[in-house]
C-alpha cells in the first residue's frame, strides 16, 4: 500500500536501471585509514584516472553554473534511451523563474552518487524492502513533474523530491507515503499515514514534525482540511476519523488523532536536520515521538542540489546527537581557506568552503564551489563535519529596499549569507 501524490512520476523513475554493485555504505566503515578513504573516493568518482589531478586541484575552481544547462536546448538535442530527468535550483528571492539553474541528472550521476548516497541515509536509518517510509517534500513549481517538449518526455523536479524518488526506486520499500509539506496536517494525509504498517523512517523537516506534535497547529490543519474534504477519496480510515470528529468534536478528536499518530510513528527514525531546533521544540518532538531525552532516534543529512548526498550520521546516534555527520567517499571533498586548497581529511583549517570534485559521463569537474561553508570535526577514518552548514556570502543581483537610516554612496553592492570573507582582516 502506497500513497503518492504523483504516481506517474515514480513509475518513470522505476525505468532507471540501478545495478546491485553500486557503492555500499557498509563498506565505508571498513576503510582503515584516510588513505583508503581517499582512494575509495577517487575510484567511485572516476577521478583515479585523471592525470596530474592533485596539481590541478591546487588552482582550479568552478561554479555549479559551469555545468548547468539551457533546458529547452538540451531537451531538443537529447537522444539517449535513459529517462530524461532535470533538476532545478530553488529559485531566487525575487521569484524570477527565468533565473533557475537547470541540471541534467545522467544515469552515471545517479549510479555513482545519488543512488548509493540516498540508500546509505535511509538504510542506515532502518528502512528496507519490508518497511514503510513517510516522505514529505517542498511544493512543486507548476511546471514540475512529467512533461513533454516537441514529443520528448522528460521529468523536472526540485532535487529534494528527485532524491527521495531515487531512494524509493533503489530500496523499494513495501509501502510509502510521498506528499508535499503543505498536506502533512490535512485529515486525508493523516488517514493515509494511519493506514500504513511498520513505519520505519520519516523524512521531513522539523517544522513538519512539529505540525503534528503541536496540538494547536494540528487542530488548525485538520480544521482547514475539513472544508475541502469533497476533493479527496474517502477511505475507511478517513471515514472513521470524520465520524470521530462529528461525535467527539474537533478539540477532543484532535487529541485522539494526535495520540494515534504518536503511537503509529513512535518506532520510526526521523531523517532531518536538527541545527535549527530550540530545546522547547526538541521537547515537543520528544513527547510526540515517545522519546526519552538522550534516546532519540534520528539521522542528520546534508544533500546539495548540484552534487547529491554529501554527508549523514549514518545510523550512529552518538554522531547524530552531537550534530555531526560522516562525509561520504563518493566524490573528492576539498576545503578552501584563504585561497589554499586541501583534501578535507588533511586540512590544517577547521572551517572553509566545501569544494567537490567528481566526474559525469567522463567529464571531469574539479573543485565545484556549491556556496557552502563547513566545519570539520574528527578526521580519524571517515571524515566528520559539523551539522550546521553555513552559506557563503554572495552578491545580490537585484535591488532591495534598504532602511532610510542606512547611508550609502551612489555605487554599492549588497551581500547575503552566513559567512563573509574580508580581505583586509586576518
Amino acid at each position: 500500500m502506497s500513497f503518492d501524490f504523483d504516481q506517474a512520476t515514480q513509475q518513470y523513475f522505476e525505468k532507471i536501471f540501478i545495478p546491485r554493485n553500486i557503492s555500499n555504505w557498509n563498506e565505508w566503515f571498513q576503510l582503515e585509514s584516510i588513505e583508503e578513504y581517499k582512494n575509495y573516493a577517487l575510484r567511485n568518482s572516476g577521478l583515479d584516472s585523471v592525470e596530474d589531478l592533485w596539481i590541478k586541484l591546487n588552482h582550479v575552481e568552478m561554479d555549479s553554473k559551469d555545468f548547468s544547462i539551457e533546458k529547452n536546448d538540451f531537451i531538443e538535442s537529447y537522444s539517449e534511451s535513459h529517462p530524461l530527468i532535470l533538476c532545478h535550483s530553488s529559485g531566487t528571492t525575487n521569484n524570477d523563474l527565468s533565473a533557475l539553474k537547470w541540471f541534467h541528472i545522467s544515469e552515471d550521476v545517479i549510479k555513482r552518487y545519488w543512488a548509493p548516497g540516498m540508500r546509505a541515509i535511509f538504510e542506515s536509518s532502518g528502512l528496507d524492502s519490508k518497511g514503510s517510509a513517510l516522505i514529505f517534500v517542498p511544493s512543486r513549481l507548476k511546471t514540475d513533474g512529467m512533461n513533454k517538449l516537441d514529443g520528448k518526455e522528460y521529468c523536472s523536479l526540485y532535487s529534494s523530491e528527485f532524491s527521495q524518488r531515487v531512494m524509493l526506486s533503489t530500496i523499494k520499500p513495501e509501502s510509502y507515503l510521498l506528499n508535499e509539506y503543505k498536506t502533512s496536517r490535512s485529515l486525508s494525509t493523516i488517514s493515509e499515514m494511519l493506514s500504513m504498517d511498520r513505519v520505519s523512517v520519516i523524512s521531513a523537516p522539523a517544522l513538519t514534525i512539529l505540525g503534528w506534535a503541536n496540538y494547536e497547529k494540528l487542530k488548525t490543519g485538520i480544521q482547514k482540511s475539513l472544508s475541502s474534504m469533497e476533493e479527496f477519496d474517502i477511505n475507511p480510515v478517513l471515514e472513521e476519523l470524520l465520524k470521530k470528529i462529528e461525535k467527539e468534536g474537533l478539540n477532543t478528536a484532535t487529541k485522539i488523532i494526535q495520540k494515534n499518530l504518536s503511537d503509529k510513528l513512535s518506532q520510526a527514525t526521523i531523517i532531518f536536520s536538527i541545527s535549527s531546533l530550540s530545546e522547547q521544540n526538541w521537547n515537543l518532538i520528544r513527547k510526540f515521538m515517545n522519546w526519552e531525552k538522550g534516546k532519540e532516534k534520528f539521522t542528520n543529512l546534508y544533500v546539495a542540489s548540484e552534487i547529491g548526498p554529501i554527508a549523514s550520521s549514518l545510523g550512529d546516534q552518538d554522531v547524530a546527537k552531537s550534530n555531526s555527520m560522516y562525509v561520504f567517499p563518493l566524490f573528492l571533498p576539498m576545503i578552501k581557506y584563504k585561497g589554499k586548497f586541501e583534501f578535507i581529511a588533511n586540512s590544517s583549517h577547521k572551517t572553509g568552503k566545501l569544494l567537490i570534485s567528481k566526474t559525469d559521463k567522463g567529464r571531469v569537474l574539479l573543485n565545484i564551489n556549491i556556496g557552502d561553508v563547513i566545519s570539520t570535526k574528527d578526521q580519524v577514518l571517515l571524515p566528520q563535519i559539523n551539522g550546521k552548514i553555513l552559506r557563503s556570502s554572495f552578491k545580490l543581483k537585484y535591488q532591495i529596499k534598504l532602511h532610510d537610516s542606512i547611508k550609502l554612496g551612489p555605487e554599492y553592492a549588497v551581500y547575503a549569507g552566513d559567512y563573509f570573507e574580508c580581505t583586509n582582516f586576518d
